[in-house]
């Protein structure tokens, strides 16, 4: 069951390959798992000098380099990579913060300020929504720097801004009309589950607000007179709007220009 070859009497299932540039032999082992290929470096032999292929050191270095002790420092080290990569198993929540645990996707749990530990990922993630900031939503026109001095798209510079601002009033006149949202989140686990594209969803309900009580008031109540009652009426329509889907928000700051 030996057949002889440049390297000597090797067994069949064994297939000896000679890299001639650097004569340094290659061996690919064939077994039930797959092909595994295999450069001896550490003791080179040169078959083309009459040397023997030493099989046994060759045994010896296989087992040294697939021991399972080997194997399994290696799975380790990269378990603990990943977890570390993915966060690790302890997180901080903010004192502006609330900590919302996810086990395989699912919401379990919710965590107040401090340091907290978590399983690994993917069994547990956790979100940070910033639950005592007052957010900002703006309508009909946007920040683009603070400045100073301050420098904005509205509706004299911007045509999306333009559609976005334009309203009709009750009288059937157009006016232009801006208006800034102040928020915060109330429930953090219906904000962050019940609905998709938070900010987008407010901005929506917070623009058919003001168009449904611009479109009910007749133009010299959105320019003088009536706009203070005109942005309590759209500040409690929103807070309505937004009920009807999900409790998540607090919209009691409307500023309407």
């Amino acid at each position: 069951m030996f057949t002889q070859n440049a390297c000597g009497l090797m067994p069949p299932y064994y297939r000896i390959f000679e890299l001639k540039r650097q004569h340094v032999p290659a061996v690919v082992f064939d077994r039930p798992v797959g092909s595994v290929v295999y450069f001896w470096l550490m003791n080179p032999r040169r078959p083309d000098k009459g040397e023997v292929f030493d099989m046994d050191s060759l045994r010896k270095d296989i087992n040294i380099n697939i021991s399972p002790s080997a194997v399994g420092i290696v799975v380790a080290v990269l378990v603990l990579t990943v977890w570390f990569i993915f966060g690790g198993p302890l997180y901080i929540v903010g004192p502006d913060e609330e900590g919302i645990i996810q086990t395989f996707g699912k919401y379990s749990s919710s965590t107040s300020p401090g340091l907290h530990f978590k399983l690994p990922w993917p069994i547990q993630t956790v979100q940070l929504p910033k639950v005592t900031e007052i957010k900002r939503l703006e309508i009909g026109f946007r920040t683009v720097s603070l400045g100073p001095p301050a420098v904005y798209r509205d509706a004299n510079n911007d045509p999306r801004m333009l559609r976005e601002a334009q309203m009709l009033t009750g009288d059937e006149n157009v006016v232009n009309s801006s208006m800034i949202v102040q928020y915060k989140i109330l429930d953090a686990v219906a904000y962050l589950f019940n609905v998709k594209n938070q900010r987008e969803t407010l901005h929506d309900l917070a623009e058919a607000a003001e168009r449904q009580i611009v479109g009910n008031r007749p133009i010299d109540d959105t320019l003088t007179i009536g706009k203070t009652e005109i942005q309590l009426e759209i500040a409690e329509k929103i807070q309505a709007m937004a009920e009807a889907f999900v409790k998540y928000g607090d919209y009691s700051g409307v500023e309407a220009g």
